[in-house]
């Protein structure tokens, strides 16, 4: 069954998961999630959402403790480094740079081949999203590199043309013929009470087989179905 994970996290929030984290450590031999998409969020009713969220679906990872999801954005800051000399754990940056965020984290659901995860934005903003494995052993957080997604675009379900309906075609061939003409002529001036009526001769339901009905039934003469 498919399941949704909703993370309204915004970056620099405290997780829950990594709570206990005293280390964490670059582990190129932890696998990184495959398959990693990003697709438009939609509703419950099938239809496209809002910018407000996006859905990010990959791989489940075997021995994943969960799995951290960064975005790539435009900051100000960077943290300080020992050569900024600085008591100040931000430094500004002249220039914006991209910068890959903490953004969300995603749970691991048992029996669950694929990981489905649905992020807020917040800002409305079309970006690159990248997702990499944790795991936890003690305090220690051993991640894996990340895996940037592909954005998926969404194509709405086309709807078939509705066909108008056929009329005239009475003898059922698929065909609206002479051998039509000929019965709603016998059936052309009949009413509503009449003991002989039949309702399908009246396109117009208006209780009588009269000329609104005739004009219909020879703008269908000729037509197949």
């Amino acid at each position: 069954m498919s399941r949704y994970i909703l993370l309204i996290l915004l970056a620099g929030a405290t997780w829950s998961h990594a709570a206990t984290i005293a280390e964490q450590i670059l582990d190129e031999s932890i696998p990184a999630p495959q398959h990693v998409q990003i697709k438009p969020f939609l509703g419950p009713d099938g239809n496209l959402t809002d910018d407000s969220f996006v859905l990010l679906e990959w791989e489940a990872v075997r021995g994943a403790s969960y799995y951290r999801i960064f975005r790539s954005l435009y900051v100000d800051f960077r943290p300080a480094r020992p050569e900024d000399n600085t008591d100040q754990p931000l430094v500004q940056l002249e220039t914006p740079e991209l910068a890959w965020i903490p953004w969300a984290m995603g749970d691991v659901v048992p029996g669950e081949d694929t990981v489905r995860v649905v992020v807020a934005v917040l800002d409305n903003a079309l970006t690159t999203w990248a997702v990499s494995t944790a795991v936890v052993e003690g305090e220690v957080e051993r991640s894996s590199s990340m895996t940037i997604g592909e954005w998926i675009s969404f194509t709405a379900p086309s709807t078939p043309p509705v066909e108008p309906p056929l009329y005239g075609d009475h003898n059922r061939d698929g065909i609206v013929g002479f051998d039509d003409f000929f019965l709603f002529a016998d059936h052309f001036g009949t009413r509503s009470a009449d003991p002989e009526w039949t309702p399908e001769y009246d396109y117009t339901e208006n209780g009588v087989v009269d000329f609104d009905d005739f004009f219909i039934f020879a703008d269908s003469f000729g037509k197949t179905q």
